[in-house]
């Protein structure tokens, strides 16, 4: 990846406003979970940071990076009611989860896929603790399944952005040979 493309990214996930997480609670049931990662720009960056990463290890990763980002915000959905923990240190994380991604993206092609999955897994844990504390009472398998779509389209759009990218930037530079 070319060092200005790095920066950009980096500059990208540096936006204050990935501070301001998870606004518009309205609604309840599947549209509010279908809507409420669209609404927090925290969510929506790390889930399609998190793609895009994960199509730039390549390999077991395009897949596995995925995953392991929906099966542990799933549990930390479901955790949130029952541990009562949300708040402080797990907005914390949340916010530094955007700016983590996107230096991942940026320049983590060089660390083991286990690590980037275990990194991803961790901030989506989080993010699945605060859904959790968020979601309106007695819908949470409505919404849980409404937030399981939209991630899954965000990361999903990650990796095909990211895939679309190489290989455009690939065609650049054969064609600039020629």
């Amino acid at each position: 990846m070319h060092h200005g493309n790095r920066l950009f990214i980096l500059a990208l996930t540096l936006v204050p406003a990935v501070a301001f997480a998870h606004p518009g609670h309205d609604g309840a049931g599947f549209a509010a979970g279908l809507t409420h990662p669209l609404l927090g720009i925290d969510h929506l960056a790390a889930a399609a940071l998190t793609g895009a990463w994960a199509a730039r290890l390549g390999g077991g990763a395009r897949l596995a990076m995925p995953a392991t980002f929906l099966v542990a915000m799933i549990a930390g959905l479901w955790c949130a009611p029952v541990a009562g923990i949300a708040g402080g240190i797990v907005e914390g994380i949340i916010g530094l989860s955007a700016l983590v991604s996107g230096v991942g993206l940026a320049f983590g092609s060089r660390l083991p896929a286990t690590l980037c999955a275990a990194l991803a897994g961790t901030f989506a844990f989080c993010h699945g603790i605060a859904h959790g504390a968020e979601q309106p009472a007695g819908t949470l398998m409505a919404y849980a399944s409404g937030l399981l779509l939209t991630t899954a389209t965000l990361l999903a759009a990650g990796v095909l952005l990211a895939t679309c990218a190489a290989r455009l930037g690939a065609r650049r530079a054969l064609l600039q040979k020629l």
